[in-house]
């Protein structure tokens, strides 16, 4: 039996649902129906109202049963009983009659509901079965329905698995292509490296044995002009092995090995060789800086020959003949070494010329000497004497000196260390700086430069200090202060190799510095100048070096005294000691220093000061410590580009380092170096006050002060309505910098204001 059709069972499982739904909704329908009726057959013997008046066969069965009696009973009412005396009898036949014919009805009745019975019973029994097999196909085909759902999934996952091996498949292929890449790379570079390697060998050998410059020097321009292959193969080889891992590494790293041997063989060849033709480095060291002294010594005595010398460096010029001689001497014991190459044989002969030049000008200068000739005038010219006794640097290696008379003035001599002479003559060209701060810190910052200071940190000073427990009182030696400055340099030296080439001899310089600058080897005298003099901030210098002379951060009277002796030994060591920054200044800087301290508390007086009181004091630039903050000054502006502002003097455009703006003229700015020298610019007087920037001012400060200008200009303007002959004004809001003479000047510092914000 079909059900539904089972051909055009291929529906989704949302149709078949609905038509089970449907089924087993007309299944519950007949079932309903079957036990109506049951329960109307079960209870027709009674005869009761409520059992013919339910639905079903039987309930049709009563109607007609009680339609039919009411027919009998009135054609009985009408034919038998119009008589007034009915027959008994009849009556009793006619009720027999009527019970059996109520017995065929109900048998009938009986016959006909049991087929509609039977009929309704096949009827439920094929949807039944009819039914049953539509569940079978529908669990078969939700059972299809999650197969389907299992293979998709499956087929899902398959298909992930498969993208991830091609993923995967196409990075192994693109680092196969990149490590081909780098192998081709390499044997590109390998091949011509290895062939020219094998092609060079046997003439380094040949020129290893000969000793032949002329080979040697092919040679070496050969090995010059395939550095760079070497260093490129070397750079493939070190990233290939470093981003690759293979198989055949180890071979690679054999021909690798192989090709860096020759290398370093053929390296070695020509530099044995060249050392065989040249002497060593401390000897080609020794000549040059022989030469330079002799060349300097030469200028000196061409001077002392052409404009006269002194009784003291007549003293100097027999020194300089004896150590020119011992020099000459020892060149000449090992001139066999440096006799056998060209350089050093050259060197030798210039050292030997300028030797006899030397000879011939001392045996001069001696003829000139008062001693040999009472009449000859060789002393110098009285500015030259006054400069050279006012402006001489007082860099010296012991407190030995002598005092000669010169024309009935007094010169005092110093002996200058031989390590320290070209610093030494580096600070007499400050000289013509005619600021004695800007001079001052000129020269400070040039011997800081000059002996490497600036290329060490306070910080690795304070930790070193730390770590070798030193203390504030006492003496240090020369090989502890050897073993304070060496792992200093050291240092140094690593971080800028370029700019300390020998440990030793700036070590050297250094302490030769600190016996000059503190004439005995006190510890505490030493850590202020070692600390002061290296890079830093300059708070941080004052509080480190406050530090250093106080007890439990405060300060007394006498140990500020010490201080400020201390400090002043700077300008005295660059020739600066001066009654203004000098030693008897020392007193004066405490003094004030007590006094701003008490003012600022509402005391009469203190007994001690506190670090950052001492800060607030220096905030306040004292004259005795102006050459400092000038010196901070120049240190920030070294590389500072003024963009907006250039030199009314030497149009250098744009500025660099200080810059010195006139507040009374419009648009002149002046670089240090002209400021220095006071150079003479049109419309510009030198009294004039200059405001000094050592660091791009930025465009907020310029703004502010242009509309700050503006309420200055009105008052300024009222101010000479009422007062027609004079006006003071301020001429910037940030500092106070002088008055005006006139209203034209006022209207000057306004321009000033406006160009600057114009520049924006």
């Amino acid at each position: 039996m079909s059900f539904m059709g089972e051909a055009n069972f291929g529906e989704n499982k949302e149709n078949v649902a609905q038509k089970v739904q449907a089924l087993v909704k007309q299944f519950d329908q007949i079932t309903d129906q079957c036990v109506r009726f049951s329960q109307s057959a079960s209870s027709a013997g009674g005869f009761e109202q409520s059992n013919f008046q339910r639905g079903g066969l039987r309930s049709t069965y009563d109607a007609e049963r009680r339609k039919s009696l009411n027919i009998h009973r009135r054609s009985l009412n009408a034919a038998n009983f119009q008589a007034l005396n009915p027959d008994l009898d009849h009556v009793a036949q006619l009720g027999a009659q009527l019970r059996n014919a109520e017995r065929d009805l109900e048998i009938r009745a009986d016959l006909a509901d049991s087929h509609a019975v039977f009929v309704l019973y096949k009827r439920i029994s094929n949807r039944c079965e009819d039914l049953q097999e539509g569940k079978k196909m529908l669990l078969n085909a939700e059972r299809a329905a999650q197969n389907h759902s299992v293979f998709e999934k499956r087929a899902q996952n398959c298909r992930r698995e498969l993208d991830e091996k091609l993923i995967s498949l196409q990075c192994r292929r693109n680092e196969l292509q990149n490590l081909l890449d780098a192998l081709r790379a390499f044997e590109n570079h390998r091949a011509p490296m290895k062939e020219w390697l094998q092609k060079i060998q046997p003439t380094a050998e040949m020129v290893e044995i000969s000793k032949d410059s002329s080979a040697l020097d092919q040679l070496t321009a050969e090995y010059n002009r395939h550095y760079d292959d070497y260093m490129n193969l070397k750079k493939v080889t070190e990233n290939l092995f470093k981003e690759f891992q293979f198989d055949d590494l180890k071979n690679l790293k054999s021909q690798w090995n192989e090709i860096t041997e020759q290398w370093n063989g053929l390296t070695e060849i020509i530099i044995r060789t060249r050392k065989m033709q040249s002497p060593d480095i401390k000897t080609k060291q020794a000549l040059c800086q022989c030469e330079t002294w002799f060349k300097r010594q030469l200028t000196k005595l061409e001077f002392w020959n052409q404009n006269g010398f002194t009784v003291a460096e007549q003293k100097r010029i027999d020194d300089i003949l004896e150590k020119s001689a011992r020099l000459i001497a020892t060149f000449r014991q090992n001139g066999d070494g440096i006799m056998a190459s060209d350089s050093g044989r050259k060197s030798l002969e210039t050292l030997e010329i300028q030797f006899d030049r030397i000879s011939h000008l001392v045996r001069e200068l001696r003829l000139k000497s008062p001693q040999s000739s009472p009449s000859a005038k060789c002393s110098a010219s009285p500015t030259t004497s006054q400069t050279m006794s006012t402006r001489s640097t007082t860099i010296c290696s012991s407190p030995q000196s002598e005092t000669s008379s010169v024309n009935g003035a007094f010169v005092r001599v110093q002996f200058e260390p031989e390590c320290l002479r070209d610093l030494l003559d580096c600070l007499r060209n400050y000289n013509r700086i005619k600021f004695s701060n800007y001079r001052t810190a000129m020269k400070v910052w040039a011997v800081q430069k000059r002996l490497n200071f600036d290329l060490i940190d306070l910080a690795h000073v304070d930790l070193l200090f730390r770590q070798l427990l030193l203390k504030n009182h006492g003496d240090l030696s020369i090989d502890e202060q050897f073993q304070i400055l060496k792992p200093l340099f050291e240092k140094a030296h690593a971080d800028f190799p370029t700019s300390i080439k020998d440990v030793r001899d700036a070590i050297l310089k250094a302490t030769e510095l600190f016996k000059s600058l503190a004439m005995s080897n006190e510890a505490r005298t030493i850590k202020m100048a070692l600390s002061f003099l290296v890079n830093g901030n300059l708070d941080q210098k004052y509080r480190y070096i406050f530090g250093i002379y106080t007890e439990n951060g405060e300060g007394t009277k006498e140990k500020m005294v010490e201080m400020f002796t201390d400090l002043a030994k700077f300008p005295r060591l660059v020739g600066e000691d001066s009654s203004r920054f000098g030693l008897k200044s020392a007193p004066c800087s405490t003094a004030s220093l007590f006094k701003h301290v008490a003012d600022s508390n509402g005391q009469l007086k203190v007994e001690h000061v506190t670090v950052d009181q001492f800060l607030e004091w220096t905030h306040l630039n004292p004259e005795t410590l102006t050459w400092a903050r000038s010196l901070h000054h120049l240190i920030r502006s070294e590389f500072s580009k003024h963009k907006n502002a250039k030199c009314a003097g030497c149009k250098m455009y744009p500025i660099v380092g200080l810059r010195f703006k006139c507040l009374h003229c419009f648009n002149v700015d002046m670089c240090q170096n002209c400021f220095f020298a006071r150079k003479t610019i049109k419309g510009h007087k030198p009294e004039h006050e200059l405001q000094e920037y050592y660091e791009k001012v930025g465009d907020c400060t310029v703004r502010r002060e242009f509309l700050l200008g503006l309420g200055m200009l009105k008052s300024a303007y009222d101010r000479v309505r009422r007062q027609p002959t004079r006006s003071q004004i301020l001429t910037t809001p940030t500092q106070r910098l002088g008055q005006t003479e006139d209203l034209s000047q006022a209207v000057a510092c306004m321009l000033n204001l406006a160009t600057e914000h114009s520049r924006i």
